[in-house]
């Protein structure tokens, strides 16, 4: 109460909290950015946070608590990505766990990525988190840990995804990079987030969550002389880019920009330059502004 954050369990056993963000959806052609700040503490270590996307149609029902992180086997669940602290979102039966029952076995301090629903949830990839992923044990809050997803568009109607954690506030650094997400995207996915404990338990809290569309603007400025001398005229050629998000795969990944969105571009001229004027020429797919 009154601190910013929203708590999805206490530090008791078998609790589980989630939060569906349905007023607003992406398409799955655009990607996503995630970006958010947790912190998992107060109780003797267990089992983690998820954050999730699912299909818009669906809401989460019978997700599961414990070892499923309020994600596997809700209604609807497209990707899942967990920070289990107590390691068995990667691992074969354990109580709760993804109705799969595949993965590497037990990984404590994980950032681990699941597939859909209708897959069974099954295990993708994970990796280990250098300085962990709770405080259990301490009676404050402590310093939050940043987390930041990127999700591109692999192609094939699919993601590459991308985890970057740092811990006690640390810039988030990659953890899981370019990891092949093969199954297909439902028309459109709203996020979810997601806490549970078993029979062990830490009390689970996030904030500050920030979603976008990822997008990468480029610029080029040529001129066609070092020099000019006063009174000849001079031309400026800019370029501006929407560019592939996705080095990993064929194709171009560019995901489209409504006007709306679309970057401003602020490009003063010199003083000594007079008479200015521009004209713009649009490449198939994109308009100019107004002049």
């Amino acid at each position: 109460v009154g601190s910013g954050w929203l708590r999805l369990t206490t530090n008791l056993a078998n609790q589980q909290g989630g939060a569906l963000y349905t007023s607003s959806t992406f398409s799955p052609a655009n990607g996503v950015v995630v970006e958010f700040e947790y912190v998992a503490w107060g109780g003797n270590g267990a089992d983690g946070l998820s954050m999730f996307f699912y299909d818009a149609s669906a809401n989460m029902s019978g997700a599961l608590s414990g070892a499923g992180l309020r994600y596997c086997s809700g209604a609807g669940g497209y990707l899942g990505v967990g920070l289990d602290a107590f390691g068995n979102f990667s691992s074969p039966p354990a109580p709760g766990a993804c109705p799969n029952f595949d993965g590497p076995g037990n990984r404590p301090d994980s950032v681990v990525v699941r597939g859909p629903r209708s897959a069974n949830n099954p295990y993708v990839g994970g990796a280990t988190v250098a300085g962990g992923i709770d405080v259990p044990s301490v009676t404050t809050r402590p310093t939050p840990n940043r987390v930041r997803y990127f999700l591109v568009p692999n192609g094939s109607g699919g993601y590459r995804v991308t985890v970057a954690h740092g811990v006690n506030g640390a810039t988030p650094t990659p953890v899981l990079n370019n990891l092949n997400f093969p199954y297909a995207a439902p028309a459109l996915l709203p996020l979810g987030i997601g806490g549970s404990t078993g029979g062990f338990n830490n009390i689970h809290e996030v904030r500050r969550v920030v979603v976008a569309a990822p997008a990468d603007i480029g610029i080029t400025k040529t001129v066609p002389a070092a020099g000019i001398a006063p009174g000849q005229p001079l031309t400026y050629t800019v370029v501006v880019s929407n560019n592939d998000i996705n080095p990993a795969d064929a194709g171009s990944q560019a995901p489209p920009i409504t006007a709306a969105n679309a970057p401003d571009i602020t490009d003063t001229l010199p003083a000594a330059l007079t008479g200015a004027s521009w004209t713009c020429a649009a490449t198939a797919g994109s308009t100019c502004p107004a002049a």
